[in-house]
């Protein structure tokens, strides 16, 4: 960056930014790296278990595969942009990352919120009306899953298709991706579009699909008993409210925390402002809740597996178990290597 071409309270601002945003990327990259792993092992658990191959878990696990895939592009780019704002990066070439990480990341998220609302839709339809109709569920028939979640995944990229050529790296503050100053109202339509399409309408859709099943559980238990082995049956009910609470805290921590992020997009996009303006002439507080925001942002990747393991008892020993075998396997692997390595040296 030409320091030259800037005033004195600019530069001096500038290195104030770069020692706070430090503290924040070391922070947001534990954030980033605690996720990874966790989503990982949510994802190899059900995937490698039969008992969880029913249409929920499963969506349950593409969830925790595209927050894993958002995660990694996060740390990534935090990476990049601290590595660039000390050492240097070429323009080119960061912006050549930029462009993939943040399009990655764009149908990562994308992809996660769509397939929340296939998880409360497969909820609704499983537990009331397949109930009511006694019909088979949607997700059971045929490849209707497998061609939702393709259809989803594909929905999530055409959503991020934009962003390559939207993200650019700004010379003037080039440690960051930053948006193009492009045409205003392409801004303030594309970036509606995603918060209507990507926080509003999961948000009424997830609401009323929770709703109904909750007053349906409440009402149904008790009807019809002298069919069915009271314990029994308060099993099974239990285990359906304990899934679908669990779902639901998942959901409402997923909409409360990307609710910060989501307002701030379209702020961005509403005053008609690079975030490299914003970053060198605002105050220094506005930055901070931008951080935050982000930061935010990141949790929200990270907390789906957190309240799995919190509410699920059954999950939560599978995931364990599945992180001992993969410790046993790496101890015997290195037992076996320091054994053939001291045969060799005999």
């Amino acid at each position: 960056m030409e320091l030259t071409n800037m005033s004195n309270t600019t530069i001096q601002s500038l290195r104030v930014i770069k020692i706070n945003s430090l503290v924040f990327c070391i922070i947001f990259l534990a954030m980033a790296s605690i996720g990874m792993i966790w989503n990982f092992v949510l994802f190899r658990t059900i995937y490698k278990l039969k008992r969880y191959h029913s249409p929920t878990f499963i969506l349950m696990a593409h969830m925790s595969l595209s927050d894993f895939i958002c995660l990694t592009t996060n740390f990534l780019y935090i990476f990049i942009s601290t590595i660039s704002s000390y050492i240097g990066i070429s323009l080119i070439l960061l912006s050549i990352l930029c462009k993939i990480l943040i399009f990655i990341a764009v149908i990562a998220y994308t992809t996660s919120t769509q397939l929340l609302i296939a998880i409360s839709f497969d909820r609704f339809n499983t537990i009331v009306q397949a109930s009511h109709q006694h019909t088979i569920p949607y997700f059971r028939k045929g490849n209707n899953l497998r061609n939702s979640i393709l259809v989803i995944w594909l929905a999530g990229i055409c959503m991020a298709l934009p962003q390559i050529w939207l993200i650019d790296v700004n010379p003037r503050f080039p440690y960051t991706c930053d948006n193009r100053e492009i045409h205003y109202i392409f801004n303030i339509f594309y970036y509606s579009l995603g918060f209507i399409t990507i926080y509003l309408i999961p948000f009424i859709i997830m609401a009323l699909f929770y709703a109904k099943v909750i007053l349906f559980l409440r009402s149904s238990f008790g009807v019809n008993q002298d069919k069915f082995n009271y314990l029994q049956r308060k099993q099974e009910e239990h285990k359906k409210k304990e899934i679908v609470h669990m779902l639901i805290i998942v959901t409402v921590l997923f909409m409360l925390l990307t609710f910060p992020f989501a307002i701030m997009l379209m702020i961005l996009s509403l005053i008609g402002k690079t975030l490299t303006r914003i970053i060198l002439y605002s105050p220094h507080y506005v930055i901070y809740m931008m951080q935050i925001a982000y930061g935010l942002s990141i949790i929200v990747c990270l907390q789906s597996p957190v309240c799995y393991i919190i509410f699920n008892a059954q999950l939560r020993q599978d995931m364990i178990s599945y992180v001992r075998q993969c410790y046993s396997f790496t101890i015997f692997r290195k037992g076996n290597l320091v054994m053939v390595t001291s045969h060799n040296s005999v």
